[in-house]
Order: structure tokens, then C-alpha cells, then sequence
């Protein structure tokens, strides 16, 4: 006998809509990020400092911003990210020296890293084993649709001006502040009550793995440093060394 799919709570659909939102204007700023440097005069070693420290934020500050948001809410967290993120975005518009982009990007990336666990553990707590595989379809449909939207806005926007392109990622940060005060119900679930210590000694155990240690260890040198310092320096290059004018013409006679 064929199951039936549980409705998705309207919660589900609050948190997809600021994921949307936030991956807009996280990689519409992050994408060309390399060249907003480059233009200002920095090198690609600046670019790499930056992005390094930046990307070892968003990832370890999950770990922590999980177990505070099982304590204190997801809610109360999406709003401590909104505030370190509105004020940054912005301050980018005001200073151009490399210690106030470096601070601003950080916390940034500070920001993002609240931000993660908290729409993606909001999908898996409204969701059953009925609709969870659908329910997750849809997240990381979300995650690509902002993803792919800001880079292509965010480049018309930099052509009349950078500011543009930070006042836009700071409207969508200040539009996902507004849904989340109005719309965003915090979910029903089970509070697991992990404290720090705990996770920090669940993780020494399996790290203590060997074998689980040189796989993480083998994946994160032969491919996500790989991946990421390609990603990081894609957009620099193509503005580098890559007609772009020629291909969009190109593109435009065969799409219009």
C-alpha cells in the first residue's frame, strides 16, 4: 500500500525562502569577491588569506552555532546571524583597506557559518519519512537557485557600481530578517541537549579512527583544497584571460 506524502508545515517554507535569500547574497559577493580586490589593488596572495580564513569560518563555526541554536532556538540564532551579517555587508561599502575588508569578510563568514545548520536541521525536523527525500530535493534546489542568481545579478549590478551590488546582498539579508521576525514559527523537536564538550569528545573518538582519519585527511588535501582554491580564483581568471564579451555574444545568437 502506497504511503502518503505529509504536507509540508509552512515553517518548511519560510526557512527554503531565506535560504534562497541568503545564498544570493553570500555568493553574489562571494563570487566576484576576487575581483573587487584585484580592482582595488590587492593580489591574489591577499585574496587567498582572506578566502582561507574566511572559508575555515563558515565550516567550524557550525559546530558551535548547532549546539547553541538546540539550546537557545533556531530563531533566536537566525538573528544573531543577521546582525553580525547586515552590519558587514555594509561596512564593505565604506572601507577599501585590506584590514577592514579582511574583518568584514570574516565576519561574514562568521555569519554564514550561524547561518548553515540552521535551515537544513529546520528541513530535517519538519520533515517525516514520507517526505523527507522530496524535502531535501527542495532545499539544495534552493541553495542552487540563490546561488546561481546572485553571481548573474550581482555582475550586472558591479557594472554600474560595487555599491550597488553590497546595498542589493544587504536588502536580501534585511528582507530574510523581516520573513524570520514575521513568519518564522520555531519547529516542534526533540532537543537533543548535546553540550560542547560532548561533541568535541565525540569527534576526538572519531578522529581516533585511523582509517576514518587518513580518509579525511586524503579528501580534504586531494580535493577540497583543489576545489576550493580553483573556486576561489575562477572568476579572477576568466576576468583575466577569458573574452567574455566574445562569448556572450556567442551565447546570445544561439538564445537571443
Amino acid at each position: 500500500m502506497k504511503n502518503n506524502r505529509t504536507a509540508y508545515p509552512a515553517v518548511f517554507w519560510v526557512a527554503n525562502s531565506i535560504e534562497v535569500l541568503e545564498r544570493f547574497a553570500y555568493y553574489g559577493i562571494y563570487m566576484g569577491f576576487g575581483i573587487y580586490l584585484q580592482q582595488l589593488g590587492y593580489t591574489k596572495g591577499d585574496l587567498g588569506i582572506i578566502q582561507s580564513i574566511f572559508l575555515a569560518l563558515s565550516y567550524i563555526i557550525p559546530l558551535f552555532s548547532g549546539t547553541f541554536a538546540d539550546r537557545y532556538g533556531f530563531k533566536k540564532m537566525l538573528i544573531i546571524s543577521y546582525l553580525a551579517y547586515l552590519p558587514a555587508i555594509l561596512l564593505l561599502i565604506i572601507t577599501e583597506t585590506f584590514s577592514g575588508i579582511a574583518l568584514t569578510m570574516l565576519t561574514i563568514g562568521f555569519a554564514a557559518g550561524i547561518f548553515k545548520p540552521l535551515v537544513s536541521s529546520t528541513i530535517r525536523v519538519t520533515t517525516d519519512s514520507t517526505n523527507k527525500t522530496m524535502g531535501f530535493g527542495i532545499f539544495y534546489a534552493m541553495v542552487n537557485l540563490g546561488a546561481s542568481f546572485g553571481p548573474i545579478v550581482m555582475g550586472k549590478l558591479r557594472g554600474l557600481s560595487w555599491d550597488y551590488v553590497f546595498y542589493t546582498a544587504a536588502a536580501s539579508i534585511g528582507v530574510m530578517f523581516l520573513v524570520t521576525i514575521f513568519f518564522y514559527k520555531e519547529p516542534e523537536r526533540d532537543l537533543e541537549g548535546v553540550t560542547l564538550k560532548q561533541k568535541f569528545k565525540d569527534m576526538g573518538e572519531a578522529l581516533s579512527d585511523i582509517k576514518f582519519l587518513i580518509f579525511i585527511i586524503l579528501l580534504g588535501v586531494f580535493f577540497w583544497m583543489p576545489f576550493w582554491a580553483f573556486f576561489n580564483v575562477l572568476a579572477v581568471y576568466i576576468n583575466d584571460y577569458l573574452d567574455t564579451a566574445a562569448l556572450f555574444i556567442a551565447v546570445k545568437s544561439v538564445i537571443g
